[in-house]
């Protein structure tokens, strides 16, 4: 397990370095809080474009009710593995990607923990984009550079402090983004005079249903993050489950609503919100909120970073990270979102399956210090779950990430199958 000293930082706090003792102060309703907001994203209501118009533009759209059953059961099983980490997280008390040391030995674990700094860099990039550009669409006068830096700011600022900032999200945050879903919700559809399940059939489900559960993957690598700040196990799991799960729905659902009833196109999404009464108010609340996704996917970089280098100062990190995404944010623009889910999910539902796998078999006797030995071996399922998702088309009714986690996890039980079977004639 992890050496670990006394904490140098108050108990209501993460300490400055990884080598001190976490906290245990998050209750389930912090963590249901935390994972619901992260569930509502700007990116969720116009990426509910790829669900309805799974192959892409100028072809058809699936029905209504294909669209939502797609959501559900993507978003249910990317809660899922959400929570699944955040068990584990909350049993070790250690980070997601210092639980990776475990599975493949502290050497060999840099290459996910590299990957999901990446990564995290470019979804923190993402989120001061999208938040500062639905900011200029209800504040039309300020400049998107000025709202770019603004958040950059915020960001920082709630990354430097995390698990207050779970709290600030549980005691205000919430109920006032839950209020502001239940009305753009209610309005829209007045508006559009109520809901049928449409004329689209189901060919493309399994498409939407990649893309909503590659969101909920995407979360994975920082499930333990939190989770090992949890008070109980459960707390950890039903937070996590129900918070991902209900909000997410939602999210995606609005987006849908949106599409079939009052928007042409996802681009006049954020619009039809502006459109209906108090649409602006209830639409500033949820766009504030983003906040949470960035302060999230620092908080997150951070962590992995400190993964490889446990004795930086969390708050130093977080800062340096928080400007990368910042400037970052200034120069880019969000083109190949889809594209960039697609790949998230390619390389994390593999590395999810020989988590869980090897945790159920190995857990036990898992090394998470700075000297556990290499497994190189086990990268090699990792690595065929990637190769799965990419070599299974995308098909009307397959999900091309289930059959990626499932032959990571059959990989991963041949490995210890063989090892055991090794073991037996020695």
């Amino acid at each position: 397990m992890v050496d670990v000293a006394r904490p140098h930082t108050t108990p209501d706090e993460v300490p400055h370095t990884l080598t001190e003792q976490a906290p245990r102060t998050l209750g389930t309703l912090d963590q249901a809080a935390l994972w619901g907001n992260l569930g509502v994203s700007l990116l969720g209501f116009t990426g509910a474009i790829f669900v309805l118009q799974p192959f892409g533009e100028g072809t058809p759209y699936v029905s209504l009710t294909a669209a939502l059953v797609a959501v559900v059961v993507g978003t249910a099983v990317g809660a899922a593995a959400v929570a699944a980490v955040a068990a584990i997280g909350a049993r070790t008390g250690a980070p997601t990607m210092v639980l990776l040391r475990g599975v493949f030995g502290a050497r060999a674990s840099t290459v996910p923990t590299v990957l999901n700094v990446v990564q995290m860099v470019g979804w923190g990039t993402f989120e001061i984009v999208t938040i500062a550009t639905a900011l200029t669409q209800v504040v039309p006068g300020v400049p998107r550079w000025a709202w770019v830096l603004t958040c950059g700011a915020a960001t920082i600022a709630l990354a430097v402090r995390p698990l207050g900032s779970v709290r600030l999200l549980r005691r205000w945050v919430s109920i006032a983004v839950v209020i502001a879903l239940l009305w753009l919700a209610g309005n829209l559809i007045g508006q559009s005079g109520g809901l049928s399940g449409g004329s689209g059939g189901w060919s493309g489900f399994g498409v939407g249903v990649d893309v909503t559960l590659a969101v909920g993957i995407s979360w994975v690598p920082m499930a333990a993050d939190y989770a090992r700040h949890s008070r109980t196990v459960r707390s950890a799991v039903v937070g996590a489950f129900a918070g991902t799960t209900v909000m997410g729905v939602a999210c995606y659902a609005i987006g849908l609503v949106a599409l079939v009833s009052v928007a042409d196109g996802p681009d006049q999404v954020f619009a039809s919100f502006l459109a209906v009464p108090l649409g602006v108010l209830a639409f500033l609340v949820v766009t504030v909120r983003e906040l949470d996704q960035s302060f999230a996917n620092v908080y997150a970089t951070t962590v992995s970073t400190q993964a490889l280098r446990p004795r930086w100062d969390r708050r130093v990190v977080s800062v340096v990270v928080g400007v990368l995404v910042t400037v970052l944010a200034l120069a880019v623009r969000i083109d190949n979102y889809e594209s960039f889910l697609y790949a998230i999910g390619s390389v994390f539902l593999g590395l999810l399956a020989v988590l869980l796998v090897d945790y159920l078999v190995a857990g036990r006797r898992w090394d998470l210090s700075e000297t556990s030995a290499t497994r190189w071996v086990l990268l090699l399922p990792w690595a065929a779950g990637i190769a799965a998702y990419y070599l299974i088309p995308p098909g009307p009714l397959v999900s091309r990430s289930l059959v990626s986690f499932l032959v990571a996890a059959a990989a991963t039980g041949l490995v210890h199958g063989l090892a055991w079977s090794v073991r037996r004639t020695v």
